[in-house]
């Protein structure tokens, strides 16, 4: 009986073997299918979605230049902060009629710039909550008026915040800088 009872135990050893093996695979292979399912539900809109940012930036600098990929890192973070309103190059005189006073000091001789607009303010109910001014270089910013622009919001505790297109400008840094107002 001893040779028949090694020869039960190694076809029931083996049948075990095949048995397990298969439902192992069968169990295996659902699961990746079921991952393979979630990840393309779940994974692919959002890389569609950052394609389409990437793209949406490609196609601004190549129409206007670094100055629209600021903008659309802006607009992404008004529209994730929610309620906000965007205004682009907003005029001095605008500003000068909400306070009743000059901005800055109009010289007749023509050796000094005119400060330059306003290049975005962020409204939210109709009220500026930050003006932002975005520069091509440092020579710009550094105009005497342009200064006087600064000074003014400052003394009137008027957020505004600087930015140079030629700096990397990363989304994560502009949205910390922005989030203070907000």
């Amino acid at each position: 009986m001893g040779l028949l009872d090694r020869i039960v135990r190694n076809v029931t050893r083996e049948a075990t073997r095949t048995l397990t093996n298969a439902v192992s695979d069968s169990v295996s292979s659902a699961v990746n299918s079921k991952i393979r399912e979630m990840v393309d539900e779940n994974v692919t809109p959002v890389v569609n979605r950052q394609a389409d940012k990437l793209s949406q930036a490609a196609d601004a600098v190549k129409e206007h230049g670094r100055h629209a990929v600021f903008e659309v890192k802006l607009k992404e973070i008004l529209e994730n902060a929610g309620g906000y309103e965007l205004k682009s190059n907003v005029a001095l005189a605008e500003i000068e009629q909400m306070y009743g006073q000059d901005i800055y000091t109009r010289r007749s001789s023509k050796c000094y710039c005119e400060p330059d607009a306003i290049s975005y303010g962020i409204y939210k109910d109709g009220q500026c909550k930050l003006y932002i001014r975005l520069w091509k270089d440092y020579n710009t910013y550094n105009h005497v008026a342009n200064r006087e622009v600064w000074d003014f919001c400052y003394q009137w505790d008027v957020p505004m915040l600087d930015f140079f297109e030629y700096m990397p400008n990363e989304s994560s840094y502009v949205k910390n800088r922005i989030a203070k107002y907000l």
